[in-house]
Formats: structure tokens, sequence, C-alpha cells
């Protein structure tokens, strides 16, 4: 438990396009990634003229915790409208890869 609260004041961040948390964005994600057991994946488009693909390998770089980068090559910055069927496919493949790290580590563990 826990998890929600940064979960939902980044979603309101989204829509408002104003971070609520006191710490700006970048500190949220970091607040979040210190949580245990979170994994974050950001999925970026490499032809994104809105924000630069190199704002996100920069927050990748410079994160501490579980956080991976997904390039979307030749996506733009909504890939989810521009091509919605492979987007909902990469985010099941994305969750299934960390269910399935997971269960290995808990596999591990007994």
């Amino acid at each position: 438990r826990g998890w929600e609260d940064g979960l939902l004041a980044f979603a309101k961040s989204r829509v408002r396009s104003v971070c609520p948390y006191a710490g700006g964005e970048l500190e949220l994600l970091d607040d979040v990634l210190m949580l245990p057991e979170v994994s974050v994946v950001i999925i970026h488009g490499t032809n994104d003229a809105l924000v630069p693909i190199s704002m996100s390998r920069d927050i990748v770089k410079g994160a501490s915790g579980a956080i991976s980068l997904v390039e979307l090559e030749g996506a733009g910055h909504m890939p989810v409208l521009e091509n919605p069927a492979d987007f909902v496919d990469l985010v099941k493949a994305q969750v299934d890869r960390m269910v399935a790290a997971r269960l290995d580590y808990f596999t591990f563990l007994n």
C-alpha cells in the first residue's frame, strides 16, 4: 500500500500539466522508484516533436531503481493514438515480463 498515492499524483500531473507533488515530477519518480517491488517503464516515440527522446534517455540514466526505456521507432508524441493495437501489445509484453521476473524471484526464494 502507498504506491496508489504516487500513481494518482502522477496521473493528476499529466491531466493538469502541473505536478501536485511538492518535489516535482522527477522527485515523484525517484520516490516511486524507492518503493519496494516497483518497476517503471517509459515508452517514448523516437519521432516525438514535443518531448525529445533524449529527455527520457537522461531520466533513465539518472534514475536510481528499476526503470527502463522502450523506444518506439518512428512513433511521435502519442504512440497510443498512432497505433493503439501495437501500443497495447507492447504494454502487455512489458507487464508479462515484469510478472515473470517476480515469479522467478519468488520461486527462487522458496
